[in-house]
């Protein structure tokens, strides 16, 4: 199943959402044109979301019952904006580590999770070299992943 598959990662800080799901509509429409039907994201606020409830809406426009919707999260209570609704939207909630309480190792192990189970990354960066989203593009790149970037407004 990896490879019908489609990992996300990107910031929480998203400065044209218009341009960013635009992009998103466009890249994982040309990912369904190729038989890819399944989408991980991490369920964090910002890109992720964007990226969940573009897929979400793709899998109305075709037949629903063969999308998957996916959602990884780094441990049982972790909570973001729309975390809830996301939970109740997804086909699958995946808990990578069922530890209740936050340590950020939990989140690059939710990276490591999205990396091994997609076949492809859609990455929605600002080109910081640091933090979760460039953590999980160095794991992608380590696993010769094709990756796809999508500019998020902020560093360069």
């Amino acid at each position: 199943m990896k490879t019908i598959t489609i990992g996300i990662t990107g910031r929480r800080e998203v400065s044209d959402t218009k341009f960013v799901t635009d992009s998103l509509y466009f890249q994982l429409e040309s990912l369904i044109r190729l038989g890819f039907r399944r989408i991980i994201t991490g369920g964090a606020s910002g890109f992720d979301e964007m990226a969940f409830w573009c897929w979400h809406n793709l899998s109305k426009r075709h037949d629903n019952k063969q999308f998957e919707n996916i959602l990884a999260l780094p441990y049982s209570k972790f909570r973001e904006t729309n975390t809830q609704a996301m939970r109740d939207a997804a086909t699958t909630v995946h808990v990578v580590n069922g530890r209740v309480i936050y340590q950020l190792a939990h989140l690059f192990e939710r990276n490591t999770y999205i990396i091994e189970n997609s076949a492809v990354l859609i990455a929605g960066w600002d080109g910081r070299d640091t933090g979760g989203t460039a953590d999980c593009i160095r794991k992608a790149q380590k696993a010769r992943m094709s990756v796809s970037y999508i500019y998020t407004g902020g560093a360069r």
